[in-house]
């Protein structure tokens, strides 16, 4: 299933595709931050970058990555979403689609 679609959406749509981009990295979180989730801070003189919510190091840097064209789906999402409809995870991690209330279900 996963192979299909995958295969699917690079050779039907382009919507999978190779690109790059910038940001802040913190190495130990795993995580790029935005401008406002880093702050500069003085330590012994020297200035560096830090996560403000785990106070750990920054470095700017660029990663070349696979990209989902998300806003090829733009108005299928909002439909979707307009309409009310969620996904529900089931114990067993099987996904039903419903247009009722999120609830926890099980089977």
């Amino acid at each position: 299933m996963i192979l299909s679609l995958s295969q699917k959406c690079l050779s039907d749509g382009n919507f999978i595709y190779k690109g790059s981009y910038s940001g802040w990295y913190c190495v130990a979180d795993e995580a790029f931050l935005s401008d406002s989730q880093v702050k500069e801070v003085s330590t012994e003189g020297n200035c560096h970058k830090v996560s403000i919510e785990s106070g750990h190091p920054v470095e700017w840097t660029t990663e070349e990555n696979f990209i989902f064209r998300l806003s090829s789906f733009k108005n299928d999402l909002l439909y979707w979403l307009q309409k009310g409809w969620c996904i529900m995870i089931t114990r067993a991690y099987n996904f039903k689609i419903s247009n009722k209330k999120i609830r926890r279900y099980q089977r």
